[in-house]
């Protein structure tokens, strides 16, 4: 399992070393905080290969949140929708 946290997932190379690290240190689940996600930012734009995407984008335009998880294709996963 890999968690990070990486201040905007879209902006410079980040989606690309993450890439490298979960193939490098084999990976299964990898958890991402302060994604910036957005409503526009296309899902195709945080796929990763070879894992099931779940994601919560941020609320507010300059809000600087967002969460990401991907799980390896295979692992049983599903999105709970829990209200606390």
């Amino acid at each position: 399992m890999l968690y990070t946290n990486v201040r905007s997932i879209t902006s410079g190379t980040k989606r690309e070393e993450l890439q490298v690290l979960i193939k490098t240190e084999n990976v299964d689940v990898v958890g991402i905080t302060e994604t910036w996600g957005r409503v526009d930012i296309l899902y195709s734009n945080l796929e990763i290969p070879g894992f099931k995407l779940f994601r919560k984008d941020r609320a507010a335009v300059n809000d600087k949140k967002g969460v990401v998880m991907h799980c390896m294709l295979g692992m049983l996963s599903r999105l709970l929708n829990v209200m606390i």
